[in-house]
């Protein structure tokens, strides 16, 4: 999730239109955390084709789980990774049990068009969800965890309730 908003710019004989340039909000703030419920469908879809990342990653993932959800569902697309890690990290990270679990979803593919391949997958799993958000295993650390940071508890919560606001924003 992103928290911009998109415009462009286009030329017209003599004249410009901002329609496509990514700008900040700048009219929100970062709202302390508060264990809520949130009436969204919320979907994660993850690309896993890294599996040390795959476990930072999770760290983040977990998060979701401190607030109560209409559905949460994770996808997970995991490219040669042995399952029994993928598993033993959720389990550990999320403090949750996968064998009766009917959050998690599992995809088992190949690295055909990146971490894009994995996510055309996942799209037959993803139906009436009100936000998908996509994470994927990118080994640029810097840019990584910057993007990982709105995943945060604080960062989850103002994201939401800017969703339920009706914000325009990216995820």
């Amino acid at each position: 999730m992103s928290s911009f908003r998109n415009e462009r710019l286009i030329n017209q004989k003599n004249h410009q239109y901002l329609i496509n340039r990514r700008i900040p909000f700048t009219n929100h703030k970062i709202i302390p955390y508060k264990k809520t419920s949130f009436p969204i469908k919320m979907c994660i879809c993850i690309h896993c084709y890294n599996i040390k990342i795959f476990n930072e990653l999770m760290y983040y993932v977990r998060n979701f789980f401190e607030f109560d959800w209409q559905r949460l569902k994770i996808i997970v697309h995991h490219v040669h990774q042995d399952f029994n890690k993928i598993k033993l990290i959720i389990e550990r990270s999320c403090n949750i049990e996968l064998e009766n679990d009917k959050i998690f979803t599992f995809i088992k593919g190949d690295n055909i068009g990146g971490d894009i391949g994995g996510f055309i997958r996942s799209c037959e799993y993803i139906n009436d969800d009100d936000i998908v958000s996509i994470i994927h295993t990118k080994s640029d650390k810097i840019w990584r965890r910057q993007m990982m940071n709105i995943f945060t508890k604080e960062g989850i919560y103002t994201s939401m309730n800017l969703f339920q606001k009706k914000q325009k924003w990216i995820c």
